[in-house]
C-alpha cells in the first residue's frame, strides 16, 4: 500500500435502450454510467478530495423512471453532460499523478466501468487509471463474519454509523462507503465496537449471522 492513496468510487447506471442491430450480441451493453463520484482518503483515512460528474448516455434518450425514483437523476441532469470518454478523461485528470487503490461496495462498479470502456473503445485508458481495485463489500463480509452480503446502509448500521446524505446519490454513497473503509482500518475502533455489541461477530465456532439479525446493532446499557 505504500505510495498508494485509497480512493472510494461509486457509479449510477441507466438501462440501454438503443443499440445497433449490427452489434455483436456477445458485446451488447445493458447499462450505461450516468454519474461518477469518488473520494480520496488521506493518511488518516479522512476524505481529502472529492469528484462528481454526470455522464450523458449514448444509447438512451431518457432516464428510466425506476432510476429517477432511486437516484433522483433526470434526463435534464445528464442531457448536456460529458460523454463517457470525456467524463473518464475528467476523472483521470482529477486523479492526476496520484497512485490509487480503488474501493467500491461490491464488484458491480468495476465490472460496469470496464465493460463500458471495452464496448466504447477506451479499455486501456480505464485499466491504466484503475490498476488496483478492491471489493470492500466482500472484505467487510469476511471481517464481520456475515453469511451473505450486506447493503451499504445495513453495513453502516452494524458499525453504528449513520448514513449522511441521500442514498443512491453517487457522491453520498462514496463518502459513506469511505466511512466503512476508515472504520475497518481502525483496529481500536473495531475492537471497541465488538466489545459493546450484542451481535456475535466472526469466530471459529460461529458461521456468521444473517441479515435479519443485524438490521440494528444495539449497545449494552451501562
Amino acid at each position: 500500500m505504500t505510495g498508494y492513496r485509497r480512493l472510494v468510487i461509486d457509479l449510477e447506471f441507466n438501462p440501454v435502450k438503443r443499440l445497433s442491430e449490427q452489434e455483436d450480441p456477445s458485446h451488447l451493453l445493458n447499462y450505461e454510467i450516468i454519474e461518477i463520484a469518488a473520494v480520496i482518503l488521506d493518511d488518516d483515512n479522512k476524505t481529502c478530495d472529492r469528484f462528481q460528474c454526470y455522464v450523458k448516455p449514448e444509447h438512451a434518450d431518457s432516464i428510466a423512471p425506476e432510476i429517477t425514483k432511486l437516484t433522483g437523476i433526470t434526463y435534464d441532469d445528464v442531457k448536456d453532460a460529458e460523454c463517457y470518454e470525456t467524463a473518464l478523461d475528467s476523472f483521470i485528470e482529477w486523479v492526476g499523478d496520484r497512485k490509487i487503490t480503488a474501493y467500491s461496495w461490491s464488484k458491480t462498479d468495476k465490472l460496469q466501468i470496464m465493460r463500458e470502456a471495452e464496448f466504447k473503445g477506451f479499455l486501456p485508458k480505464a485499466q491504466a487509471v484503475f490498476p488496483r481495485w478492491i471489493d470492500l463489500q466482500r472484505i467487510y463480509s469476511r471481517k464481520m463474519g456475515l453469511t451473505r452480503p450486506a447493503n451499504l446502509t445495513t453495513a453502516l448500521n452494524i458499525l453504528q454509523i449513520t448514513f449522511v446524505g441521500a442514498e443512491h446519490s453517487a457522491l453520498a454513497d462514496a463518502e459513506n462507503t469511505a466511512q466503512i473503509l476508515a472504520m475497518l482500518c481502525d483496529s481500536k475502533r473495531m475492537d471497541e465496537l465488538k466489545s459493546r455489541s450484542r451481535v456475535t461477530f466472526n469466530s471459529k465456532d460461529m458461521g456468521g449471522f444473517k441479515l435479519s439479525d443485524m438490521i440494528k446493532v444495539k449497545t449494552r446499557k451501562k
